[in-house]
C-alpha cells in the first residue's frame, strides 16, 4: 500500500477493480490494511478490499500520481 493515499482521504479518486471496472469520481473514506472505503453513486459508503483493487488514481493531480498494489 503506497503511504501517499491516506493524503487522499476526503478527496476524490477513481478506483480500478482487477475486473476492469471503475469507480470514477469517487469521495475516499478510509484506507487500512484490509481495502478502502469510497462513496458509491448513491453516496453511501463502499468497502472494496485490496485483493480487488488494480490501482487507484487521484484525478485533481496533475503529476500523475497514482497508487498501484499489487
Amino acid at each position: 500500500m503506497n503511504a501517499n493515499i491516506v493524503d487522499h482521504i476526503g478527496s476524490k479518486v477513481t478506483v480500478w477493480t482487477k475486473d476492469g471496472n471503475a469507480a470514477e469520481n469517487r469521495t475516499l473514506h478510509t484506507v487500512d490494511e484490509f481495502g478502502v472505503v469510497i462513496s458509491n453513486y448513491q453516496g453511501k459508503q463502499t468497502f472494496i478490499p485490496w485483493i480487488q483493487v488494480k490501482y487507484i488514481d487521484y484525478p485533481e493531480q496533475t503529476s500523475g500520481d497514482t497508487c498501484v498494489s499489487g
